[in-house]
């Protein structure tokens, strides 16, 4: 199979290892999937934060990683969030609605986003 670009080259990557390729200055660093609590916008860049604690930023957009992350239990609640649904605890009701996580951060999800969010627990 003749790979289109690098992008596309590292996308099955990551799919196929179950681990999240991040580049740093001095090489890789490779993140387990189910480690992946959330990621947050900041701008052009995307936090990565793990179940750890530990906080990681790319230089690609949280559309990039809402594609690649697609089948893996992830699902974008907010223009600024995407969500490891294994890690929610708790779904509050609320205007807006909030999902506390494993670690205790709640994020907001947005109304466009809150059927996307209940068919996923109907399926």
């Amino acid at each position: 199979m003749m790979m289109k670009n690098s992008e596309e080259r590292c996308m099955l990557n990551e799919k196929n290892l179950n681990k999240l390729w991040l580049s740093k200055s001095n090489g890789v660093v490779l993140i387990d999937m189910e480690a992946i609590e959330y990621m947050s916008s900041e701008g052009g860049y995307c936090n990565i934060f793990t179940v750890c604690g530990k906080k990681y930023t790319s230089s690609k957009s949280i559309g990039y990683y809402e594609q690649v992350l697609c089948g893996y239990h992830f699902l974008r609640v907010h223009h600024k969030y995407l969500v490891n649904m294994v890690h929610i605890v708790e779904i509050q009701n609320g205007n807006p609605l909030r999902l506390k996580l494993r670690s205790g951060v709640e994020l907001v999800v947005t109304r466009q986003k809150k059927s996307d969010l209940m068919r996923y627990y109907i399926k």
